[in-house]
């Protein structure tokens, strides 16, 4: 399950960003402009600008790896939000807008606990090796 959680599943999802990411510019370069070229461009972009602020955040001391998830959370979606509007992925008077959000809430904690889990089997791990010795 470690070697799992390490190396497959981040590999996979690193590879399929990358084709992605990849594909929707030659298809841009290429002339074949499609909306979902465009967007998944675009959402990459988002992606990267919440991973600048978790390294920003990640800088500073934070009590509680609880406070430092919620301040993030709440920057990130208000991120969201703006980016959201200004790329015209949703308005905020219909539908998309609450889509957005759910799936928002959904994926944001579900990769913070990836990597939490992830920390923890780190730490104990040390820990066994630091007991050994």
């Amino acid at each position: 399950m470690k070697q799992f959680l390490k190396i497959y599943l981040p590999s996979a999802a690193i590879t399929f960003s990358l084709t992605t990411v990849c594909t929707c510019v030659i298809n841009l370069v290429n002339g074949f402009s499609t909306q979902r070229s465009s967007w998944l461009l675009e959402l990459f972009g988002f992606i990267l600008m919440v991973d600048a602020l978790d390294w920003i955040l990640g800088n500073i001391n934070f009590k509680s790896f609880l406070s430092y998830a919620v301040t993030e959370m709440l920057i990130a979606y208000i991120g969201l939000l703006l980016f959201g509007y200004f790329a015209k992925w949703f308005s905020f008077f219909d539908t998309s807008f609450i889509y957005a959000t759910i799936i928002f809430c959904i994926v944001f904690p579900v990769i913070h606990l990836y990597f939490y889990h992830l920390s923890r089997m780190n730490a104990d791990e040390i820990n066994k090796m630091l007991e050994i010795k």
